[in-house]
């Protein structure tokens, strides 16, 4: 084989069975995404509430250390291999007893199509349904979608709002099954996924919306908070 054929050999095997932890990059155990030292980590952080537009984002750590690396490396380097280490923390999460209980629909916040194409996946869609798989009696909705839009960083908060209320659109005939679910009694709570709550103006517009087409959301699930309003944070 060429230099470059063996190159793209090891890309691709590399792809499907990654050789670095998703964290620190040292080598983890055969089939294992995170090495032990990471692993443990994450099952040892510090749980985070906070209340965004009346509801309740049960939030598995703060945005730091191992859980941002592992995001980043989900999320922006195509490690897909870390969604299901991460939807058990969160699925963990929700399984506290201060979240919500009984049969459960979840409705991602959307990414733009531009985003979703330049990752080559949608990040959030295959971490809510590992989400909804491993809590039990819990389905997935993709409801809501995102118009082509600029990119958030850098703006302030108002402006998040803004730029979130603009964009953000149901999806008539999933969002008329999540109201006839609702109806009948085949769900009783709602929660949005997300993977990072920052200053919460996404969620704020979600959770807006969702209400005016008669889908009242009962909390909010991520891997991680970012929030830099301290009253608006507490650790539990």
């Amino acid at each position: 084989m060429t230099h470059g054929v063996l190159d793209c050999f090891y890309r691709l095997r590399d792809l499907v069975v990654p050789d670095e932890c998703g964290a620190c990059g040292d080598k983890p155990p055969p089939g294992r995404p995170l090495c032990r030292p990471c692993a443990e980590t994450l099952v040892e952080l510090r749980p985070v509430s906070r209340v965004v537009a009346a509801a309740r984002v049960h939030a598995v750590g703060e945005y730091r250390g191992v859980l941002r690396s592992c995001l980043l490396q989900f999320k922006e380097k195509g490690r897909r291999d870390l969604a299901e280490p991460l939807a058990r923390l969160m699925a963990n999460r929700v399984g506290d007893p201060n979240a919500p209980s009984g049969p459960t629909v979840l409705i991602p916040v959307p990414s733009t199509r531009r985003a979703v194409r330049n990752r080559g996946f949608d990040h959030l869609h295959e971490l809510t349904s590992r989400l909804a798989r491993l809590m039990g009696g819990t389905v997935w909705s993709s409801a809501l979608t995102m118009l082509p839009r600029r990119d958030s960083v850098g703006l302030s908060r108002v402006r998040r709002q803004r730029l979130a209320r603009e964009t953000l659109r149901p999806v008539p005939r999933r969002v008329r099954a999540v109201r006839a679910a609702l109806a009948v009694g085949a769900v009783v709570n709602v929660m949005l996924v997300d993977d990072i709550v920052t200053t919460g103006a996404t969620l704020e517009a979600a959770y807006a919306l969702l209400n005016r087409e008669g889908v009242g959301v009962t909390g909010v699930i991520t891997a991680a908070s970012a929030g830099s309003d301290p009253d608006l944070m507490m650790t539990s």
